[in-house]
């Protein structure tokens, strides 16, 4: 066996040229689509790629905005302590600045989405929606 060839290679620091991955590109690619909450299954969160966010009850149109990603150190004001390197999401309506939501994101995979209301403290559970 050789060094350079796996599996003795996996997980090498410097594949990519020591590059490495844009996590609001990735998050923003993998928050795409529609959510189903897994505490209440009547609420579901659909993310476009356009920058629109609806959220909805039982089927029915509850609010519309806008949702932008970005990370900790990227983090224009300071209304929490955003943690350099970590993704976070900002849904606004428009309406009033200090009336958007603002979540950490925990995990997103294909098939699950976690992320904390940084208001409250709480964390919301997600799975794709059929």
């Amino acid at each position: 066996p050789s060094q350079t060839e796996a599996p003795f290679n996996w997980g090498d620091p410097a594949e990519g040229a020591g590059s490495s991955q844009d996590i609001v590109a990735a998050a923003k690619l993998a928050v795409v689509g529609t959510w189903q909450s897994n505490e209440d299954p009547l609420f579901e969160r659909s993310f476009s790629a356009n920058g629109t966010v609806v959220d909805s009850y039982d089927g029915k149109k509850d609010t519309a905005g806008t949702w932008t990603m970005f990370t900790g150190d990227s983090a224009a004001d300071a209304k929490y302590p955003f943690v350099v390197g970590k993704a976070y999401l900002r849904i606004t309506d428009g309406a009033k600045p200090e009336d958007d939501l603002y979540f950490s994101i925990e995990k997103i995979t294909p098939e699950s989405l976690e992320m904390t209301y940084m208001a409250r403290g709480n964390t919301l559970t997600f799975k794709r929606a059929n």
